[in-house]
C-alpha cells in the first residue's frame, strides 16, 4: 500500500487534480465527501464519508492507483481529482473527527451513498461498477487495508490516558475532593489545584498516580477524557495545519500539541474580556502556541 502525502498528490493524480489534493478546503464534513486523514503530521488515509455524527464519522476507505483494486471494490470517478479511485464500501469504519485533515472533493451524492449502503446491507448490486477480478487475487492487500483502518478506528481523542485525561467528576464527588487536599497531596498552588478540580488543567501522569494512591484507586479509575467547548472546537479540521506546524516545529506528537492547546485555551478564556466566541479563543490559543 502506497504512502500518502499531505503535500504531494500521488503520481496517478493528473496535474489538473493535484490542487484539490494538495490545497483542498476544511469545511464541516458532509456525507459523500472525500477527505484526507492525518495524524502526527502525516497522511494516514483517504476516505469517503458515509455518515456524520457529533464526534465521529462513518467512512469507506478509498485507494488510489497504483494500489491494486478488485471486487468488491467499486469504481469511483472523482471529478475533483480527475482520476478513477477504488471505493471499499464493504469496509465501513468509525473514525474520530479529529483525524479529518482536508476535503479533496465530492465523491458521491447523498442519494448514491444511501444506495451503496443498502447494496452492502442486502447483498444487491451496487449503483457503481465493481472492479474486475476476485477478492482472493488481492487478499494480502485487502487484509492490510482492513488492519490500517481498524487501527485508525482505535485512534481516539480526547483520551483518558494518564498525562492526557482529566480527573473524573464522579470520583471527585465520591471522594469529597477539596482544593486544600489536592494542593497538599500534589504540592501545587491553590490556583493549580482549583484548575485540576475544574478540569481546566490536565494532571501529569505523576500527579494522577499520587492522587490515585491517596484514594486507594488505580490511576485509570480516576481519569476521563476532557470535554467542553474547546474539545468541540479543536475537533474541527480547520486547525489541522496549525497542529501540524506546531508539532513539526517542536518535534511533538499530535496528542501533546493538543494538550498544549488545551492549556493555552484555558489561559485565553481566563484573560478574555467581553463576549469572545469559542473560535476566537481557540485562534488566540493557536497564535500563542505558534509564536512561542
Amino acid at each position: 500500500m502506497q504512502d500518502l502525502s499531505l503535500d504531494r498528490a500521488p503520481n496517478s493524480i493528473p496535474p489538473e487534480g493535484r490542487g484539490a489534493w494538495e490545497v483542498g478546503s476544511c469545511p464541516q464534513p458532509s456525507v459523500g465527501e472525500l477527505w484526507l486523514l492525518s495524524w502526527n503530521s502525516a497522511a494516514v488515509g483517504l476516505v469517503l464519508i458515509s455518515r456524520v455524527r457529533d464526534d465521529y464519522i462513518l467512512a469507506w476507505p478509498v485507494t488510489v492507483p497504483p494500489d491494486p483494486a478488485a471486487g468488491p471494490a467499486l469504481r469511483l470517478q472523482s471529478a475533483d481529482l480527475h482520476a478513477e479511485l477504488a471505493l471499499w464500501s464493504v469496509a465501513e469504519t468509525g473514525l474520530g473527527r479529529h483525524l479529518l485533515h482536508r476535503r479533496v472533493g465530492l465523491g458521491l451524492s447523498t442519494d448514491v451513498v444511501e444506495e451503496v449502503r443498502a447494496a452492502v446491507r442486502t447483498g444487491h448490486s451496487p449503483p457503481l461498477e465493481v472492479f474486475g477480478g476476485e477478492e482472493a487475487d488481492e487478499a494480502a492487500f485487502i487484509a492490510e487495508l482492513l488492519r490500517q483502518y481498524q487501527h485508525l478506528c482505535f485512534n481516539e481523542w480526547p483520551t483518558d490516558l494518564p498525562g492526557y485525561g482529566v480527573f473524573r467528576r464522579d470520583v471527585l464527588l465520591e471522594q469529597g475532593a477539596k482544593v486544600s487536599e489536592v494542593r497538599e497531596s500534589l504540592g501545587v498552588t491553590v490556583p493549580d489545584a482549583s484548575s485540576l478540580l475544574k478540569q481546566d488543567r490536565v494532571p501529569t501522569k505523576e500527579q494522577a498516580e499520587l492522587l490515585a494512591d491517596a484514594w486507594g484507586l488505580d490511576v485509570r479509575e480516576i481519569l476521563e477524557p476532557a470535554s467542553g467547548e474547546w474539545v468541540r472546537e479543536l475537533r474541527k479540521p480547520r486547525y489541522k495545519d496549525d497542529l501540524r506546524a506546531v508539532g513539526d516545529a517542536r518535534n511533538l506528537p499530535e496528542l501533546d500539541v493538543r494538550l498544549a492547546l488545551q492549556s493555552e485555551f484555558a489561559l485565553a478564556a481566563r484573560t478574555a474580556t467581553g463576549t469572545n466566541r469559542t473560535a476566537e479563543l481557540m485562534e488566540r490559543a493557536v497564535r500563542r502556541l505558534r509564536n512561542e
